[in-house]
């Protein structure tokens, strides 16, 4: 996402207290597909 300030889906998000501005997020999954996870970068700089 290039700039979460501009997503109305991210608008109530808690993370947007931090002034975040992008946002990756990759999720972690099992040998068997389930996923049991994510890994998530945030940072206030597009």
């Amino acid at each position: 996402m290039p700039d979460a300030s501009e997503s109305v889906e991210w608008k109530n998000n808690p993370d947007m207290k931090l002034n975040m501005k992008c946002y990756l997020g990759f999720p972690l999954k099992l040998p068997n597909g389930n996923c049991f996870g994510t890994i998530c970068v945030l940072d206030d700089k597009k």
